[in-house]
């Protein structure tokens, strides 16, 4: 057998292995990977962290589909994270009702991590915008943010009522483009608060479409902006975990033909969330190909 059919054979049996991302340790059956899945689930469950136990019976039937106690602790789980991210929804949509924004934040964090695709997203957006309303209305800091920003004609092109404007529209992106020329100004402490929900949003909205470029650019930014507050930490967590899932999700579409930006990704991945399980397998999985692709090359 030649050096391209080696390469072949051993990419076509890798590559089938990596995208199940469960190939237990060499020396180790697949009833041993998925026992030691069980008890960590279990483990994980016992601390409360569903997600975590779910993730493990997830990778653990894969080997195992038919597994009964396998599909019933998945069905189990995820049914108590629905409820849980519904009774966080609740107690968020109560809270927004009652005008209590901060709290009614917190809770829609909550639920997206139970569900990280809940609707509760769409009342993120409202909060954004309803802490802007709140900030214009406080005419005692408004007053005093005036005092203390005396524009001058080389960054006054675009005023704060304007970029709110904009903001309300939701052109987040002709915002960003704004601040890219430069045609804002400095020093205003409520443009600066207006830019770090910018990109709070653009943020998302790159991860949503993929673009794992832009989106950590943005929340590059939007941590440059941030304040020292709790909410801002459940944010920036949160966003962490979706940063971690989209470039786990372009590593797995590299994997048949460049591996060096498969480990990139994936170390990236790991970046924003060092306990990503799925992310920490492949990586290991990767990494043994190149090792075995380069035997094969060193020993022809």
């Amino acid at each position: 057998m030649n050096l391209v059919s080696c390469k072949r054979l051993l990419i076509l049996s890798l590559s089938l292995a990596l995208c199940s991302c469960v190939t237990p340790p060499s020396g180790q059956t697949d009833a041993q990977f998925v026992s030691e899945r069980k008890i960590y689930a279990q483990q994980l469950e016992q601390k409360k962290d569903l997600s975590g136990a779910l993730n493990q019976w997830r990778i653990a039937s894969i080997l195992k589909p038919s597994d009964p106690e396998i599909k019933s602790a998945i069905a189990r789980l995820e049914q108590q994270l629905h409820v849980r991210a519904e009774n966080y929804f609740s107690k968020g949509r109560a809270a927004y009702k009652r005008g209590n924004i901060r709290l009614a934040e917190t809770y829609f964090l909550k639920t997206l991590a139970a569900d990280p695709h809940h609707q509760a997203f769409n009342y993120l957006e409202k909060i954004t915008t309803k802490r802007m309303q709140a900030a214009q209305n406080n005419k005692n800091q408004t007053t005093q943010n005036t005092e203390q920003y005396q524009p001058s004609p080389s960054d006054s092109s675009v005023s704060f009522t304007q970029l709110q404007d904009l903001f309300k529209q939701k052109k987040y992106l002709a915002i960003s483009k704004l601040t890219r020329e430069g045609k804002l100004p400095k020093t205003d402490s409520r443009v600066l608060s207006l830019l770090y929900e910018t990109d709070f949003q653009l943020t998302q909205h790159y991860i949503q479409n993929r673009d794992m470029t832009r989106a950590t650019f943005h929340f590059k930014q939007m941590q440059t902006r941030a304040p020292k507050t709790t909410a801002h930490s459940a944010r920036a967590n949160t966003l962490k975990k979706q940063l971690a899932e989209g470039y786990y999700a372009q590593a797995k579409t590299h994997i048949n033909n460049d591996l060096t930006q498969t480990v990139q990704k994936l170390e990236k991945a790991l970046d924003y969330n060092p306990q990503h399980a799925g992310a920490r397998i492949l990586l290991n999985q990767t990494q043994r190909m190149q090792k075995n692709l380069l035997k094969i090359k060193q020993s022809n």
